[in-house]
């Protein structure tokens, strides 16, 4: 997607939200109770497979306000909005990763409720800063905002960040 084709920032929560969070956990549930090839119980599964679907899940929260509607926009996009670029793409970025998010669930089940209450949380950003912060957390496992922070992806409304003029 394109900056200037971007629907306005949405900061309420659409009806039907809550009913699609906890079917979501509901779900996440069910396929942590399914074991993988490492554990040792009847009913197993590819652990690939396990993540997959727990990633799909994620969606089904990240997108119910619309995938692009979510408030948090770097300043890059902000920026690329205000001039009136019509070449910036951007990304619908999990603060987050997913991979992160199912290694945190897989090994810790029991913290499906504030993970998906607390860590699907997802930001637009541009094409650029979206490949900044996945190196960030590949090559030095930096995490959440703090990746952020590390990338120097500056968003409005994080503590301690703030738009910057040029």
């Amino acid at each position: 997607m394109f900056a200037h084709k971007l629907p306005e920032a949405n900061h309420t929560v659409k009806e039907g939200f809550e009913f699609k969070l906890q079917s979501s956990i509901v779900l996440a549930q069910a396929i942590l109770q399914i074991g993988h090839e490492d554990t040792p119980n009847g009913n197993t599964c590819l652990l690939q497979h396990k993540k997959t679907l727990l990633a799909r899940i994620y969606s089904f929260v990240t997108d119910a306000n619309g995938k692009y509607s979510y408030p948090y926009r770097s300043c890059g996009v902000l920026k690329a909005i205000d001039e009136g670029l019509n070449d910036v793409v951007v990304e619908h970025e999990h603060v987050f990763s997913r991979s992160h998010l199912s290694e945190t669930l897989i090994e810790k089940p029991s913290s499906i409720e504030s993970v998906f209450r607390e860590k699907l949380v997802t930001c637009i950003v541009t094409q650029e800063e979206h490949r900044r912060l996945g190196e960030q957390e590949r090559n030095n496992g930096v995490l959440g905002w703090e990746r952020y922070k590390s990338a120097g992806v500056v968003v409005p409304g994080i503590p301690e960040t703030e738009c910057r003029s040029a």
